[in-house]
């Protein structure tokens, strides 16, 4: 994502950040589904979107509990990353669309580290985010192991 993802000072910026990660994460999954030609493959990014839409989810009823107004679009890395999933499903096959999944999630696992990190995050969402975390890294090892294993073009 961006650099500065998780440096907000206060709870509402970091909501609004973290709710956009999670829409560029939904829509980054929702892309690739389709062009994804294997099974399994398809199986397993629908799992992760699914995990994805349930931080979004509580994500947006945190900041309506806490007065925020969530944004309803993602950052501007979405269509960079949505792109690139086009790009390699049309060139590379599976094995590169689940890279280019992958590669999303180490992005969104440095953002959530990030966060952490900041003092401005409550100690009331302090534990959604460190679920959020522990669900992510474990995105990018599934991500990381079937983009190994499944079929690249030309292969």
């Amino acid at each position: 994502m961006m650099a500065t993802m998780g440096t907000e000072t206060g709870t509402c910026g970091l909501l609004q950040d973290f709710i956009r990660v999670q829409i560029d994460a939904v829509a980054a999954c929702r892309t690739a589904v389709p062009h994804l030609a294997g099974a399994d493959e398809r199986a397993i990014v629908v799992d992760l979107c699914g995990e994805h839409e349930d931080q979004l989810r509580h994500l947006r009823r945190i900041a309506c509990d806490d007065g925020v107004e969530p944004p309803e679009s993602g950052t501007a890395y979405e269509a960079r990353t949505v792109g690139g999933i086009r790009k390699a499903a049309a060139v590379e096959g599976d094995g590169a669309v689940l890279e280019a999944l992958s590669r999303l999630e180490v992005a969104v696992v440095a953002d959530y580290q990030r966060v952490l990190r900041n003092t401005a995050l409550s100690p009331l969402t302090r534990p959604v985010f460190e679920r959020a975390l522990s669900e992510l890294r474990r995105h990018r090892r599934v991500l990381g192991r079937a983009a190994r294993l499944a079929p690249r073009a030309g292969r």
